[in-house]
């Protein structure tokens, strides 16, 4: 038997529905405690980082579509960095 983490039902292991992440198994009980899990997993991910809980987000409104467009230009300009840098090392590479 195992235990959906969203609803706590116990289901035969063999009858529930899984989800891998990495080495790590969930089991789920229906498709909609799986799809629940999965978006809550976004936001389990986002407030376990320290800058989630730093002082930057304590009267931050937390608005989904707000939070992820600005990861959206973090990662846009995380990109933009790397790909000055690579062209940086390859310069030198050439040189």
């Amino acid at each position: 038997m195992v235990v959906d983490p969203i609803c706590g039902m116990r289901v035969e292991k063999t009858q529930a529905i899984k989800l891998v992440r990495g080495v790590k198994e969930y089991f789920f009980s229906s498709h909609h405690c799986k799809e629940k899990f999965i978006k809550e997993e976004v936001w389990r991910v986002f407030l376990s980082h320290p800058l989630a809980r730093s002082s930057l987000f304590k009267n931050y409104s937390l608005n989904l579509n707000t939070i992820l467009n600005d990861l959206k230009g973090i990662i846009k300009g995380a990109l933009v960095l790397s790909n000055i840098f690579l062209d940086k090392i390859y310069q030198i590479n050439e040189g």
